[in-house]
């Protein structure tokens, strides 16, 4: 990789007159599979292995390649967490389905075991964080819980679960093990467990001066340790705590002296670098010398490459003074000090549109709803006038109750929202939130964290909701729950996806992994349309849109699977497009019906469009 370093440094100087700072990109225009980047590792090898919330690449300074399984392709996967253990083996985790080994002989990823369920959680096992016990075991997260592996035998043990302290849905993001102690960040506090005596509380990670702390503040997430101290970097802020005064606090609740480092910063990584700390955070690339002398290196919108996001959520160094930077909506970054000459950092522009990622749309009307990772936005299509609601006022921030993954319309009077905390009722009248009514005490907690609105069921005027692997029924005008006890025995929920939609003769189309589900809800008849011939559940491959066309086929985007259309008068599937039929990727996600009758379909790696039977770029 050296002489790649000093390739980037040539390129970096000649462009250094154009702008403060020089990024060389990774992204899927450089062939990167996903733009959403996770983790980065610099293997012992030299090579870059990116993990993204689509598919696994190693970049060997020259080109990108994206790795998949011996029988079947990974881009459908998000990976969280690289590890690369003492004995050269690279570990990956990731959501839903579980950890990865690489097989450096062959050259592919083998499934090395499945992430255990945690059914008390409301959401799908997901694999956070791994990291090395000794050579013959990891430690690795799933939700709330923590497991330890035996390599060789395959055999896991939970050791720790926020269950026992209360709290079942909670999550773990980080471990740092020191000896037979371990260092758990999770989402309400710093943990510390005695791997000897499997004892564990509660560490104060606050300065006392903080009398009210802020949720954001109690969320531990990513912890560093260094001459002594224990970094603890959490969702709005980074402390500093010492490991003397932990070890008397342990001994005798003697309380320690701790020290604010950085505020209002959501801390995503942090790595010492000549006897320096340095910091990946929300607002940018800081260097921390002592707690008085704190610079910030750069930040993405200042750079040549303009991003909107400036979050960084991982980092690397190359050994060359170097660092490759991860952003989790745009791509991987090369920067290195030596390519530039430093200016002022710009102020925070005023928000627009732009700063928000987009995860849903509905016309009414004349106006556009839109809901995003910053809240909802309301477009006028007359004047183009934009609306926000919900939103967290400041730009490159993230409140997750804002956060919205989804909406469901309620016969043009209310929005349903799905958000990161969970479902949240919004009146289109009033263009504010409202109190759902509620007959009994069980819809507090069918609304909440891990809840998803699925379907609007016009004819009986209620919503389709999960939770915990359940469906139920709300009639909204009246607070009345019901469970859908025949879907919940007949559906494989252990493996349930979503609702994708309701068709014209009223029927739904159900989503579980690998499988296509037709349900009547007049008469609760349901059958199975569709199961993919390598059917492997375990890879989590939903539908993510449908639609019927003017003749009445049914159209069905599954990412990792491709584009399915169906005869609806006998539910036979006519025809599967994939990358064998020249499709550039199997990724299908948005669908939409143009008014000369093609079907247009989005992908991770573009545009495509689909017309009697032919299938073109």
């Amino acid at each position: 990789m050296k002489w790649l370093v000093l390739t980037l440094l040539l390129l970096c100087g000649a462009f250094t007159a154009q702008a403060s700072t020089i990024l060389l990109p990774l992204t899927p225009e450089q062939g990167l599979s996903q733009g959403a980047v996770r983790d980065l590792h610099l293997d012992r090898h030299g090579f870059l292995w990116i993990a993204t919330t689509g598919g696994i690449n190693r970049y060997d300074g020259n080109k990108i390649v994206e790795l998949h399984a011996k029988d079947y392709r990974l881009s459908e996967i998000s990976f969280n967490d690289i590890l690369e253990d003492s004995q050269g083996r690279l570990w990956l985790s990731a959501d839903h389905t579980g950890l990865y080994l690489y097989n450096d002989h062959a050259g592919y990823f083998e499934l090395f075991i499945t992430a255990p369920k945690e059914p008390g959680h409301p959401i799908e096992a997901t694999i956070l964080k791994v990291i090395e016990y000794d050579s013959e075991h990891l430690l690795f997260v799933v939700n709330q819980a923590l497991y330890k592996l035996n390599i060789t035998t395959r055999q896991l043990t939970k050791i720790f679960d926020l269950t026992a302290l209360g709290y079942p849905t909670g999550w773990i993001r980080d471990l740092l093990l020191d000896q037979q102690q371990l260092f758990i960040a999770a989402f309400n506090g710093l943990i510390h467990l005695d791997l000897q005596t499997n004892q564990s509380r509660y560490l104060p990670h606050l300065p006392e001066d903080i009398t009210n702390p802020s949720r954001d503040q109690r969320h531990t997430k990513t912890l560093h340790m260094q001459d002594g101290h224990l970094f603890v970097g959490t969702v709005s802020g980074l402390y500093q705590l010492p490991l003397k005064g932990i070890n008397d606090y342990l001994q005798s609740e003697r309380p320690y002296q701790i020290h604010k480092m950085l505020a209002d910063r959501n801390i995503w990584h942090l790595v010492e670098s000549h006897q320096q700390l340095l910091v990946a955070t929300d607002l940018g690339f800081y260097q921390i010398s002592n707690p008085d002398t704190i610079s910030l290196l750069l930040c993405f919108s200042s750079s040549n490459q303009k991003l909107l996001n400036n979050t960084i959520v991982d980092f690397v160094a190359d050994g060359n003074g170097g660092f490759w930077l991860a952003n989790p909506a745009d791509g991987a970054f090369y920067w290195h000090p030596q390519s530039e000459a430093f200016q002022r950092v710009p102020g925070t522009e005023q928000l627009t549109l732009n700063d928000s990622r987009v995860t849903h749309l509905w016309q009414q009307e004349q106006t556009l709803w839109l809901s995003s990772s910053n809240g909802l936005y309301h477009l006028n299509l007359q004047d183009n006038s934009v609306n926000r609601y919900l939103g967290y006022p400041a730009s490159g921030q993230i409140n997750y109750a804002n956060f919205i993954l989804h909406f469901v319309n309620d016969a043009d009077k209310t929005l349903w929202l799905t958000t990161r905390t969970g479902i949240r009722a919004f009146d289109l009248e009033t263009k504010s939130l409202i109190e759902p009514l509620m007959q009994d005490d069980t819809l507090p907690s069918l609304f909440s964290i891990g809840s998803e609105v699925q379907l609007f069921e016009p004819n009986s005027q209620s919503l389709i909701i999960k939770q915990k692997n359940k469906l139920y029924q709300y009639f909204p005008a009246s607070g009345k729950i019901e469970p859908m006890r025949f879907l919940n025995e007949h559906l494989p929920m252990e493996h349930f996806g979503v609702i994708t939609g309701r068709l014209q003769d009223g029927s739904w189309i159900i989503s579980t992994a690998d499988q296509l589900w037709r349900f009547q809800p007049d008469n609760a008849q349901l059958s199975l349309i569709y199961q993919h011939a390598d059917f492997k559940p375990q890879l989590n491959r939903f539908a993510s849109s449908l639609l019927q066309d003017k003749n009445g086929a049914l159209w069905v985007g599954m990412p990792g699977i491709g584009l399915l259309n169906f005869d609806t008068q006998t539910w036979q599937l006519r025809q599967r497009f994939s990358v064998d039929d020249k499709l550039r990727s199997n990724e299908v996600f948005s669908l939409l019906l143009d008014d000369s009758g093609n079907i247009w379909f989005s992908s991770r790696q573009g545009f495509s469009a689909a017309r009697a039977g032919k299938t073109y770029k």
